[in-house]
């Protein structure tokens, strides 16, 4: 699932021949939030798993962000034959080799570009470019 910024979702933002098995929403911060959260798992990871699952328990990691412990979701995976396993604070980054293998060499490269615009004096980029 990706999270825009904005208040209200615009299909504008998502290219049309993008793949229709991806979801979509926003808020206003651009980050997930309780309702996010408890969307992803409904709309996400449940379907994405219950077939897989053929009937068994499936087991989902989360990190210690609130929306994890939120009644709706505890009740939802209780219902649903989902066991959580919560990680201690501030360990995440233990887990995700991704983020120093994959995005930290993109986050670098996308800095540099990004630099390269505002010296010609964009001052910001809209979602649509």
């Amino acid at each position: 699932m990706t999270i825009f910024k904005g208040e209200n979702f615009q299909a504008a933002w998502v290219p049309s021949d993008m793949n229709k098995d991806w979801q979509w929403t926003s808020n206003s911060k651009g980050w997930t939030c309780d309702n996010i959260g408890f969307e992803w798992l409904t709309r996400v990871f449940d379907p994405n798993t219950r077939d897989k699952a053929n009937g068994k328990r499936r087991a989902l990691v989360f990190d210690g962000h609130g929306s994890h412990v939120q009644p709706e979701v505890l009740r939802f995976c209780i219902d649903n034959n989902i066991s959580i396993l919560l990680m201690p604070p501030h360990s995440s980054h233990l887990c995700q080799p991704l983020d120093v293998g994959a995005f930290s060499p993109l986050k670098i490269y996308m800095l540099a570009e990004l630099d390269k615009i505002m010296r010609y004096g964009v001052s910001s980029i809209k979602k649509f470019e």
